[in-house]
């Protein structure tokens, strides 16, 4: 699987977007074109998993480690994004940093992103990794 190339809305294929997943989309691409500009980068889209289940210890590793060596060997950063302090704390670790913040579906979530009209907003960080800058994972 290639790097991703920054793309626009465009790439939808013009399908109809609900407002949250446009916002969360917006304000996506904007972190990443703020902190990536136009180089090419792997992303780890959508990692997460039942909050009601117990964890799976060595998941997170075992779904990160790859793109991090992927990303050495390439050249390419990594990005993602954290929805909860505790995801973005877990990343940190493997040596992505914080970006920036931004709050995504206000009006239209609560703060774990479930569906609440007049919803205080989900928080979103941009996490970046670039290869070679402080190393944390093994």
């Amino acid at each position: 699987m290639p790097p991703m190339a920054p793309k626009s809305l465009a790439s939808t294929g013009g399908t109809t977007i609900r407002p949250a997943l446009q916002d969360y989309i917006s304000k996506t691409q904007a972190l990443k074109a703020r902190h990536l500009g136009l180089r090419q980068y792997w992303y780890l889209s959508i990692i997460g998993r039942d909050p009601d289940k117990p964890p799976v210890p060595g998941l997170i590793r075992a779904l990160v480690t790859p793109f991090l060596l992927k990303a050495k060997e390439s050249g390419f950063p990594a990005w993602l994004e954290a929805t909860n302090e505790h995801a973005r704390d877990v990343y940190a670790h493997y040596g992505f940093r914080v970006g920036e913040m931004v709050l995504v579906c206000v009006g239209s979530a609560n703060g774990r992103g479930e569906p609440v009209e007049g919803g205080e907003g989900m928080r979103l960080w941009g996490m970046i990794y670039e290869p070679g800058i402080e190393e944390k994972y093994e």
